[in-house]
């Protein structure tokens, strides 16, 4: 039966390396380079345009063409200008920032990185602080929840907790209707949510720049609830001794990391260093499926993270009480 999990194993691994959006670039890459700003942090007012300088330098290989790209998660509030819009390192140019009128004052971060032919080994942060008065060198102030701008929560958060609720009403019906029939089921049902977890975890800890750059934390936890599910996956099948409490712990740590997530998800992502005081941003971030300043692949692997989380505690937890019930 073991072997079931090592084919899950590795068949998630391949779906990851097919999925992966870097793919391409991995595989044509000649040389890399680095980033260098002439300021790593801004000042500006609302609705002011700023420049600043970029050198893209080559650290190795051959030298072919490469361009800047800034990840921006606040699409609402600012836009960029690069020029050249691409070049062969070592190449300098200008990167123009504009904030809009509506933005609330604050700090913001954003990574800049030379993708390419040449892509550079790491990104840089660049802090943009929105203020009054760019003579001022006190912080900027904080901004209230009130006081945002922001344009609401993406319907698609609504899509995703009616998903998870009628998946839970639908979970504690068959565990109620079909009772010793439940146990033939739960296995099958966390074997397949398992794939997809591990499939949705890859992608978010190798392709999640804010995950990585500005939320080290959750990157850390991630991976290390991933080893977890691995590890027990492993001990169900290969230590029978150990099966059930592995199903415990497993089923009760989905179900705690799931509502982690979803908290995580409304507080504004309070453990990450991205400015938190925009109204909704950590529910828009997560769930925007390309509106808002989100991904759509960080999106669709983060809810399917939240469903998987659900099924697995559901399938394990329900599977042991049933086998609690019958067992008596």
């Amino acid at each position: 039966m073991h072997k079931k999990t090592i084919y899950i194993i590795l068949i998630a691994l391949f779906c990851v390396f097919l999925l992966s959006p870097t793919l391409s670039l991995k595989t044509e890459s000649i040389g890399t380079s680095s980033i260098t700003l002439s300021n790593t942090v801004v000042n500006m007012t609302k609705g002011e345009n700023v420049s600043i300088s970029f050198t893209i330098t080559l650290t190795s290989g051959s030298t072919w063409g490469t361009n800047l790209q800034i990840s921006n998660v606040y699409p609402n509030y600012f836009s960029f200008s690069i020029s050249p819009s691409t070049g062969d390192p070592t190449y300098s140019g200008t990167l123009g920032i504009t904030s809009s009128k509506a933005t609330p004052l604050g700090e913001y971060h954003f990574n800049v990185s030379a993708v390419g032919d040449d892509p550079s080994t790491h990104s840089v942060v660049l802090t943009v602080n929105v203020v009054n008065n760019t003579n001022i060198t006190t912080p900027p102030p904080k901004v209230s929840t009130s006081q945002s701008n922001a344009a609401g929560i993406v319907v698609y958060f609504w899509y995703i907790i009616g998903i998870i609720f009628a998946m839970i009403i639908s979970l504690i019906g068959i565990i109620y209707y079909y009772k010793e029939k439940f146990a033939l089921f739960n296995m099958k049902l966390f074997y397949g949510s398992l794939a997809v977890f591990i499939v949705s975890s890859i992608y978010l800890l190798l392709f999640d720049t804010m995950l990585i750059k500005l939320a080290i934390i959750h990157w850390y936890a991630l991976l290390i609830f991933l080893v977890v599910n691995i590890i027990a996956a492993f001990t169900m099948h290969l230590k029978k001794a150990y099966a059930k409490q592995s199903k415990i712990l497993l089923g009760i740590l989905s179900i705690i990391f799931f509502i982690g997530m979803i908290f995580d998800a409304i507080l504004n992502l309070p453990f990450a260093s991205v400015n938190n005081n925009i109204e909704y941003f950590g529910i828009n971030y997560l769930f925007g499926f390309g509106s808002n300043g989100a991904a759509l692949g960080i999106s669709i692997a983060y809810s399917l993270l939240l469903l998987c989380c659900i099924a697995n505690g559901f399938a394990l937890l329900g599977g042991y009480y049933m086998d609690k019930v019958n067992n008596h």
